[in-house]
């Protein structure tokens, strides 16, 4: 939130996770930065990277088990590319 305040390049990308991830105050404060992608790690890694590129400073929040457990090629292509991509994995472990 204090990141997203200060600079308006600030993105959230989620995988149908906000309540469990706790992003209801984000959305709140900014809902035209919050994109909800679906249960779509790998898509949500490529169109942060897409965002990456433009310029916007992605965060992408699932499960630690799908994010970065799923898109890792993804992420590490934009790891690769010096992108900005933030990845927040959370609930790690066999269950919640």
């Amino acid at each position: 939130m204090q990141l997203a305040r200060k600079n308006s390049h600030v993105v959230v990308l989620n995988a149908d996770l906000p309540g469990s991830l706790k992003l209801e105050k984000f959305i709140e404060e900014f809902p035209d930065r919050y994109f909800q992608i679906g249960v779509a790690e790998q898509n949500m890694a490529g169109i942060a990277t897409g965002m990456a590129h433009a310029g916007k400073i992605p965060f992408i929040s699932s499960f630690a088990a799908f994010s970065p457990g799923l898109n890792f090629s993804q992420i590490r292509l934009a790891a690769m590319s010096h992108l900005p991509l933030k990845v927040v994995g959370s609930h790690y472990g066999l269950n919640v």
